[in-house]
């Protein structure tokens, strides 16, 4: 099934990074790091740190900033994400999740 061959991509690839030009690794991973995926956590975390590789703290921002704001993902990569994101610059607070967690109860 496709996603057992996607998860195998994701596998190589992070056994591999070290050694892979990051186009490589972002250009094998795109398809895969995008809201909605189930493996855009997985991805999208490689694919963030391929563009840092490169360069290209921008990308990797906007790229985690939208993996922080995805409610479908793991609480403990959206927390990573965010991290990343700010440390880069980008904002990746979920406002609307603040003022719940802030809420008197």
């Amino acid at each position: 099934p496709k996603s057992y061959r996607d998860l195998a991509v994701i596998r190589e690839i992070a056994s591999k990074f070290d050694a892979m030009p990051p186009a490589q690794v972002i250009d094998r991973l795109r398809p895969l790091a995008v809201p909605g995926n189930p493996w855009f956590g997985s991805a999208g975390e490689l694919v963030a740190i391929a563009y840092l590789k490169q360069g290209k703290p921008a990308q990797a921002g906007t790229l985690l900033a939208a993996m922080a704001k995805d409610k479908t993902m793991a609480p403990s990569v959206r927390q990573r994400a965010r991290q990343l994101a700010g440390q880069l610059g980008v904002d990746a607070i979920d406002t609307a999740e603040i003022a719940r967690v802030s809420a008197p109860q």
